[in-house]
């Protein structure tokens, strides 16, 4: 989730906008590293974090990422990563977690392209047997 009219995300994309993304990526990174990384579906470069290192091959590493301003996540090899300007990653993550609360579990009981749908945009626990579970 994003906060409405928020002016720190029109500077990030301002400033991304107006990067020039070097060409050498940066060493192996670790889990934690903010870094810029170009997302696969639009091939754009956002502020990210490393979840996971998938890969420590030095050719090509392989990163599981979390884009610090939206939240989705990708895997991205070592050619769609870079170091992140100092300025740039002291803004504060736009990108904040959060659920629904209360929803029933006939969320389950739904055709699966609707629930899928549904589970693509939003977090939803649910209490089973008095157990929480998170489905996603």
């Amino acid at each position: 989730m994003q906060m409405a009219d928020e002016p720190r995300l029109g500077y990030i994309t301002d400033q991304l906008k107006s990067l020039s993304v070097s060409s050498s990526a940066p060493p192996q990174l670790q889990v934690g590293a903010l870094c810029l990384a170009q997302y696969s579906l639009d091939n754009e470069w956002y502020r990210a974090s490393v979840q996971r290192v998938i890969s420590s091959d030095p050719v090509n590493p392989q990163y599981a990422v979390i884009f610090l301003d939206f939240g989705n996540t990708d895997r991205v090899g070592g050619k769609s990563v870079r170091a992140i300007d100092s300025a740039l990653a002291a803004v504060p993550a736009q990108a904040h977690c959060c659920s629904l609360a209360h929803l029933k579990v006939w969320l389950l009981t739904l055709p699966p392209p609707i629930k899928h749908f549904l589970l693509a945009f939003v977090h939803v626990h649910a209490v089973v047997n008095l157990h929480h579970r998170c489905l996603t």
